[in-house]
């Protein structure tokens, strides 16, 4: 039986302050708060596509040689977190600070970058295939992050590696944990 974690977006997903609010000390934002007003104010529109133009299809799985099951691609130089839902990120050795993410038939979806590798506090920049910016993932703790798009809304959000929807509804967990 799968359990959810009872967490509403109402505790994530505060206004972001303008300028002149964040003048000074005020204990009313948090460190999520702050990250977030300076995740959009440093967000870089477009990227170069070149960088991902020979990765918009990877296959994580193929035909074993001779059979009729699939086997894991060996990857030495790439490390990989797979999904419940299908689709999987790839880090590459070569190109750190960077996340490919794929659907699950291989295509790639998005492309990130990160700020303040394998630390937390850390923000997190999606960009589409064509590299023009899409959302921003603010993660103030280990424990959980939020993904916004554009405008400052929630898209989702992660709690101890799993997704969910604004809405609280469960969308993906981590495979392997």
């Amino acid at each position: 039986m799968l359990s959810v974690t009872a967490v509403s977006a109402v505790d994530f997903d505060a206004p972001i302050p303008q300028e002149e609010e964040m003048a000074g000390p005020d204990p009313k934002f948090t460190t999520a708060t702050q990250m977030r007003f300076d995740a959009f104010q440093d967000v870089v529109e477009e990227v170069d596509v070149a960088l991902f133009n020979d990765k918009k299809h990877f296959d994580l799985y193929k035909l074993a040689d001779g059979k009729d099951y699939l086997v894991k691609v060996k990857t030495k130089n790439i490390k990989v977190k797979e999904y419940t839902n299908g689709c999987f990120d790839l880090r590459y050795k070569e190109i750190p600070d960077t996340i490919f993410c794929y659907d699950k038939f291989g295509d790639l979806q998005y492309y990130a970058t990160y700020t303040n590798k394998g630390k937390t506090p850390f923000v997190t920049y999606y960009y589409d295939v064509n590299g023009v910016i899409s959302l921003i993932e603010v993660k103030p703790d280990r424990y959980y992050s939020c993904v916004y798009d554009l405008q400052g809304l929630l898209v989702r959000y992660c709690k101890d590696n799993n997704w969910y929807s604004p809405e609280g509804k469960l969308i993906r967990k981590k495979i392997g944990l």
